[in-house]
């Protein structure tokens, strides 16, 4: 039997039994659930709703889900509906149909339980099949790209220019910083371009995933329905305004560290080199 299949046939005796015993306990933890009678509102509502309106509830579940194993299964019914287009699109051999479900599935939990809930807070059911085919895919071409990466991930985050390929491609009019001030995760320095107006949510949310997590800009492309070019200049684009906002600060891949925290040192820091420079703000992109 189809294991989506099984899936779908499993969750509505969980969605009017186990889920729904530990709905109203949900509700109580995460406010943006309340709004919903049942777990079978809920999937309905996150199955029709604008993709703006599903981000609230959603990471709602994700929050529970770390601790919340029905949560997390709800999840996967989420996503269920996107896992079968992708699972058909997904080039395998026939007999290996069941493995490659099986790859999806792991991975869509893992996805659901490791979420980046507090920098991923937009466009989350597309962050999230995202994840899955990104893993999934790598799990199944690993023989292929052991001995030849080619993923989208730059170590240095100084290096916002670079090619897919890794090769720099700097703007000379820019020049690198001369006297690091401090260490900034990557995530506050996108956080920070946002606060300031120079880049869009969305402009920060393609640069986290494909320079942090290392999704091919590709599939981001394809998943989205954009050209890959066109993807890739916006991407250009959002980082050159990035490195203009850098000016003197350092930036380094430090996930240890709370981004939110570090993003006003980085406006403070750029206030003060506006009024030294005597400067107006630049105009807002994001509004």
């Amino acid at each position: 039997m189809d294991v989506a299949y099984k899936l779908d046939c499993e969750w509505p005796h969980l969605a009017s039994g186990k889920v729904a015993e530990v709905f109203p306990h949900w509700q109580q933890q995460q406010p943006q659930l309340r709004r919903f009678r049942s777990p079978h509102t809920l999937l309905a509502f996150l199955h029709s709703a604008p993709a703006e309106q599903t981000d609230a509830p959603l990471l709602g579940l994700l929050a529970l889900a770390r601790h919340e194993r029905l949560a997390g299964r709800t999840l996967v019914q989420v996503l269920l509906p996107a896992l079968k287009t992708r699972a058909d699109r997904i080039v395998h051999p026939r007999h290996l149909r069941d493995e490659v479900w099986e790859l999806l599935l792991y991975s869509a939990w893992d996805a659901i339980c490791c979420y980046p809930l507090e920098r991923r807070r937009l466009r989350v059911a597309a962050n999230l099949v995202l994840q899955v085919v990104h893993r999934t895919t790598r799990e199944l071409h690993r023989p292929l790209l052991a001995d030849n990466e080619t993923g989208e991930q730059t170590p240095g985050w100084l290096r916002l220019d670079a090619d897919d390929d890794g090769r720099a491609d700097r703007d000379p009019g820019l020049d690198e910083p001369l006297a690091p001030t401090s260490s900034l995760p990557a995530e506050a320095v996108v956080l920070a371009g946002v606060a300031a107006g120079v880049i869009t949510a969305e402009d920060a949310d393609l640069i986290l995933l494909t320079r942090v997590d290392g999704i091919r800009l590709a599939l981001v492309a394809r998943t989205q329905g954009i050209g890959y070019h066109a993807l890739r200049q916006r991407r250009q684009r959002a980082e050159r305004q990035l490195r203009a906002l850098l000016g003197g600060a350092d930036v380094s891949k430090r996930p240890d560290l709370d981004p939110v925290l570090y993003a006003g040192p980085l406006l403070l820091h750029r206030h003060a080199r506006d009024i030294a420079a005597g400067s107006e703000p630049p105009v807002s992109r994001a509004a």
